[in-house]
């Protein structure tokens, strides 16, 4: 399973997109090279997706999706969601990706250190 971060919208496109079980739209943020469009043609059934917006050296999460079926476009992709609030704390590259792009692969370790899988495993079940 590969994990994926995208910049979270607003609240009220949050509550949106968990009920419709959408991809958020890009979402330009002033800093932050908008790589959306490159990241969202790589997710793949199954893959994990996070929300989440860098504070300060603390990443926010506010919601854990798992792809479910992948169109030929970025609004054609069907992810369902779980509403979440997790602290987590990128190091290194990691930080750089948070800090710099809007959408990027989260690496193994730290996917690993921030519990992704063991949430995703919990709060989304197959075949629901």
């Amino acid at each position: 399973m590969k994990f994926w971060k995208f910049e979270i919208p607003t609240e009220q496109q949050l509550d949106a997109l968990v009920a419709m079980g959408e991809l958020p739209p890009p979402v330009a943020v002033a800093g932050l090279s908008n790589t959306y469009d490159d990241i969202a043609r790589k997710l793949r059934p199954g893959d994990g997706v996070v929300l989440g917006k860098l504070k300060g050296e603390e990443g926010k999460i506010v919601a854990f999706g798992k792809v479910r079926k992948v169109g030929s476009t970025p609004n054609c992709i069907e992810i369902q969601w779980a509403k979440a609030s997790q602290d987590v704390f990128p190091t290194g590259s990691g930080l750089t990706h948070w800090q710099t792009k809007t959408a990027f692969e989260i690496s193994s370790q730290p996917a690993e250190r921030y519990g992704l899988r063991r949430f995703i495993d919990f709060h989304i079940k197959d075949g629901t």
